[in-house]
């Protein structure tokens, strides 16, 4: 059995990120810039690594990150 690198992973997880904003969220530019924001940062791929993998989806980042806007949270972003 053979285990990915972490450097493969980050790369697979970043390819994913520019995937899903050239593919899936092209009609919102903040989303966009969200998606390729995390895809060029290792830190905040690194983040995503500590959750299951079938939480690494993009779509599911971009909706807490929606969700805690439309509840008000003061961010710094």
């Amino acid at each position: 059995m053979t285990h990915d690198s972490d450097a493969d992973v980050l790369q697979t997880l970043a390819d994913e990120w520019r995937r899903f904003s050239a593919v899936e969220c092209t009609q919102d530019t903040l989303y966009v810039a969200i998606c390729s924001l995390v895809a060029q940062s290792s830190d905040l791929l690194g983040l995503c690594l500590q959750t299951r993998p079938e939480q690494r989806r993009p779509n599911l980042l971009l909706a807490a990150i929606h969700e805690r806007v439309l509840a008000g949270e003061s961010h710094a972003v």
